[in-house]
């Protein structure tokens, strides 16, 4: 992973690995893309209801 990964890169990986996921640990701040981790969290939780989701700022 990227230090500049941001959503497009992250839905990737999700898709990828989505049935050995059990939390999305998502930063505020995600770098410049089509969403930032809002939209992201909604998105999995309407795709992937197994997951948790973890959102946070280090703000």
């Amino acid at each position: 992973m990227h230090e500049d990964a941001g959503y497009d890169q992250a839905l990737a990986i999700l898709k990828e690995a989505a049935d050995s996921i059990q939390l999305l640990f998502t930063d505020v701040q995600m770098p410049p893309g089509e969403m930032n981790s809002f939209p992201l969290a909604q998105y999995c939780a309407n795709q992937w209801p197994h997951f948790n989701t973890l959102i946070a700022s280090g703000m």
